[in-house]
């Protein structure tokens, strides 16, 4: 039986094509010497002689190697071209500048989204351009959506920086390879396999982006012409570093799954695993007939867990259909639920409005039952997991009081990153950890039951997301855990719409959206989908 996947190799192939023709595009010498120009332009009318700065009396026409009394030769103009260019897209504040580590939808806007018939050449190099392109930027997030890849291209572009270009090209070069000769899965894997591997033997993998943390732009230089794992700074940084780009890595992995997975009818479990259970994910990775054949492990014992939990899933839409035909009112929730529940002027098709039911009555039960069980003596769900996958034993609890479901359950409700004080308190048995868990999901169940499941990405990303000034007002390390937190809230987010949304072909484009950070391309799917005659208007979806 063949289980590899069925996934749009082409199709990838042909946008990274896309993009390497565009990134040599805006870094080929054609595009160093109008960039040179412009910011003599600037300058002068800044107002600076003709050609040069600090009053350099020597006409541009003599070019950018003429000498003169302030020795300003290619290197410094490039130097100050570079500072320029860092001011206009990140602001200016001294020695507290930096460079993002992530850039998203969130931070650089842009007016139009829509990349599909674009081409290389619709913006004229002799154009006043921002001092990003915004369709290298679409392009290269559209193929490496999640990581901190979109931020090294953006920034290499800009600053014409070798050793930053030398890095994107090895990259873009490296991915579009291993897919061409291998597939897609296998390049999944091997990125996944990668970064866990540089994770456990503390030594970063070549394939780890500089911009994984801010960096100050003369620190970025300076490293992108190191050799060496020491070009990834300090060795405290570096270890929460390559837990950052291994987690990146299953995110790439999870996106890529949703983006270029097509009919294949695997790719929304696929993807939710990499997003809540990394290692289970990379285990159902491991199924496709080329990594098999590439060497990796034939251990298939978590096809074991995969039934225990398609059968609880099961057994759960079970006992809610039971219930629902039971009550017409109650099915356990609160009065505070009903009320709000029944009493939206917006109605909804009947799939929202189950929706919403649906998830207030599962966040209802959960935190019932991690209270009925808390004084009692329980294994964690990877206890019992572990057991199942060993075939040890299949535990016989009750659907509330399996742990195992429990965990799944809050996965879907908060995804992994939200649902961990609520899960790692329990299992702790930190009453004060346990209440945060317990009072986030309280604000999603608000959330839920006035406004809808579709909303809470919405409002958890919303609540995370700064404005670039207010950004960059931040300390250093403060900025570093905000875009991080944001991206973490984007991939829980796409993991409870993947979990949340009936229509699974909807699921998987508004999961990969939320993973971009592109809440406008998410309302344009959810309008759609929800059939509403409205044109949804970037701006408006910030607001």
């Amino acid at each position: 039986m063949d289980d590899s996947y069925t996934m749009d190799g082409t199709g990838f192939l042909q946008l990274a094509n896309r993009l390497e023709r565009r990134f040599d595009e805006l870094t080929s010498p054609e595009a160093l010497r109008v960039a040179v120009e412009r910011h003599r332009r600037q300058v002068r009318d800044g107002g600076a002689a003709d050609g040069c700065v600090e009053g350099c009396a020597i006409s541009s026409a003599d070019g950018l190697d003429h000498e003169c009394d302030h020795s300003l030769r290619k290197a410094e103009l490039l130097r100050q071209m570079r500072e320029s260019e860092h001011a206009m897209l990140y602001g200016t504040g001294g020695s507290a500048d930096v460079v993002p580590s992530s850039i998203s939808f969130d931070i650089i806007d842009t007016e139009d989204r829509d990349i599909e018939n674009r081409t290389g050449d619709e913006r004229s190099l002799t154009d006043d351009p921002p001092p990003y392109d915004e369709l290298l930027f679409q392009l290269v997030t559209d193929l490496f959506g999640g990581t901190s890849w979109p931020a090294m291209f953006c920034v290499s572009a800009s600053s014409f920086d070798a050793g930053l270009i030398d890095d994107c090209k090895r990259f873009l070069i490296g991915c579009a390879n291993t897919v061409r000769r291998y597939g897609m899965a296998v390049w999944l894997y091997d990125l996944i396999n990668d970064s866990t591997k540089a994770v456990f033997v503390s030594e970063p993998s070549d394939r780890m982006p500089l911009l994984i943390r801010m960096l100050g732009p003369e620190k970025l230089r300076r490293r992108a012409h190191t050799k060496g794992p020491s070009r990834y700074g300090i060795r405290g940084q570096l270890t929460e570093d390559m837990w950052e780009h291994c987690e990146q890595m299953h995110r790439l992995a999870a996106y890529s799954m949703l983006r270029w997975g097509g009919d294949e009818s695997r790719a929304g479990m696929v993807a939710f695993m990499l997003l809540t259970r990394p290692e289970l994910g990379m285990r159902l990775l491991r199924e496709d007939g080329a990594v098999m054949s590439m060497g990796a492990a034939p251990d298939m014992r978590h096809r074991h867990t995969m039934a225990y939990v398609d059968e609880l899933r099961d057994q759960a839409d079970r006992q809610y259909a039971w219930s629902k035909g039971l009550a017409s009112r109650g099915l356990g929730l609160e009065d505070a639920d009903i009320d709000a529940l029944t009493g939206r002027e917006d109605g909804g098709t009947p799939e929202l409005t189950d929706m919403d039911w649906r998830y207030a009555y599962d966040a209802r039960h959960l935190i019932a039952a991690y209270r009925s069980l808390w004084n009692e003596g329980t294994p964690t769900a990877d206890e019992w997991l572990s057991m199942i996958e060993s075939e040890r034993g299949i535990p016989d609890e009750p659907l509330w009081r399996n742990v195992v479901y429990l965990s799944m359950i809050a996965s879907t409700l908060m995804g992994a990153g939200l649902a961990a004080d609520l899960v790692c308190g329990f299992n702790a048995r930190d009453q004060d950890r346990f209440d945060r868990g317990v009072a986030r999901l309280e604000t999603m169940i608000e959330v839920a039951r006035s406004e809808g499941v579709i909303l809470l990405p919405v409002a958890q990303i919303h609540d995370r997301s700064l404005e670039m000034d207010e950004l960059m007002k931040l300390a250093p390390g403060k900025r570093e855990r905000v875009l991080r937190e944001m991206a973490r809230a984007q991939s829980d987010m796409a993991a409870v719409m993947l979990a949340r949304i009936p229509d699974r072909t909807v699921a998987r484009r508004c999961a990969a959206a939320l993973i971009q950070g592109d809440m406008g391309r998410y309302a344009r799917l959810v309008a759609d989908w929800m059939d509403l005659d409205v044109e949804v208007d970037d701006e408006e979806v910030d607001a």
